[in-house]
């Protein structure tokens, strides 16, 4: 992602701030940077709210999707306000998406993710979306979608996708057949099995927080991470 001052933040209530600024800038690697923004926001009255985040332009160089260097960075989390279900607090993932893949290798990442409320998180693949340029939202309410092109890494339009190695799993694999990239929907578990192409690639999933009730499994709110 671009180098940037300050976000632009959207709160789900018709209400957004362009100009949120950046408050700590950390190196984590080559090439690898964390940036921090920190804001506070008043919401008046219960509800979900989807709070977003729309940043500059992606790598050109990104192999599974059309024409990158012109599509937004899209991330969202949503937010419960109820007062019948007490205090709720976002799924927190507790490590950073900083790996790198290698070709015939299999890749995985595991985001660490935990609720600080004990609810019960449930993990989904998505696909890395885009919302437009951040200042031409109208009435601060975005209009997501999945980038034009959009494939899973394993599964791209042109050249090889490579071939399963053997891997004792989860998922087990004696090697040969169609690579497969899956995430574990109890542990969060990325198995990319294997990459074909040297290149950068961009995915996104889900995070699910749900909570036990006397009317059975509620869903609490949900966190993106596109990496």
């Amino acid at each position: 992602m671009a180098d940037q001052p300050t976000a632009a933040i959207f709160f789900g209530d018709g209400t957004c701030d362009q100009n949120v600024p950046r408050t700590a800038n950390v190196l984590l690697g080559p090439d690898i940077r964390r940036y921090t923004y920190d804001f506070e926001h008043t919401y008046n009255a219960n509800g979900r709210y989807l709070v977003s985040f729309i940043g500059e332009n992606r790598n050109a160089g990104v192999r599974n999707m059309d024409d990158p260097i012109n599509q937004s960075f899209y991330v969202a989390t949503s937010v419960v306000i109820d007062p019948g279900q007490g205090v709720n607090r976002s799924p927190i993932l507790t490590r950073p998406a900083v790996d790198n893949a290698a070709v015939a290798e299999v890749f995985q990442h595991n985001p660490g993710a935990y609720d600080p409320d004990g609810d019960s998180l449930v993990f989904v693949l998505a696909p890395s979306r885009q919302a437009g340029i951040a200042s031409d939202v109208v009435g601060c309410t975005p209009a997501p979608g999945p980038v034009p092109g959009f494939r899973y890494p394993n599964n791209l339009f042109s050249g090889t996708n490579g071939t399963q190695v053997p891997f004792s799993g989860p998922p087990f694999s004696t090697g040969g057949g169609q690579p497969l990239f899956e995430i574990n929907r109890r542990t969060g578990q990325i198995v990319w099995n294997s990459p074909g192409q040297v290149g950068e690639y961009n995915f996104a999933f889900v995070v699910r927080s749900y909570r036990r009730t006397a009317f059975g499994y509620r869903l609490n709110d949900s966190v993106i991470r596109d990496m």
